[in-house]
């Protein structure tokens, strides 16, 4: 059984590159696909992470959530009301 892997990306792209090299050597085996979380509002725009994903295919899959959320509460009503907003929360 293979499986899917979720990774939370905020800024450093190089190490967030590291983080997915040292994932596959070890166990590719094992995952089916990586889900790469960007948030919305990334401290440095011009090293953007995207571009330098190319060579992994369709083996790594950039998931950006409508809404930046930050760190605050969720407002419970709006998450049963609104998917993309549901699908914007961390974690």
């Amino acid at each position: 059984m293979r499986v899917d892997v979720a990774i939370n990306y905020y800024g450093k792209p190089y190490q967030t590159l590291l983080t997915i090299e040292t994932l596959l050597e070890h166990s590719a085996q094992h995952i089916d696909r990586i889900y790469l979380i960007r948030e919305p509002k990334q401290p440095r725009e011009e090293q953007d992470i995207v571009g330098l994903l190319a060579k992994y295919g369709d083996r790594v899959t950039v998931f950006q959530p409508e809404h930046y959320l930050a760190w605050s509460p969720s407002n419970v009503d709006r998450v049963r009301e609104d998917e993309s907003y549901r699908l914007s929360i961390r974690y």
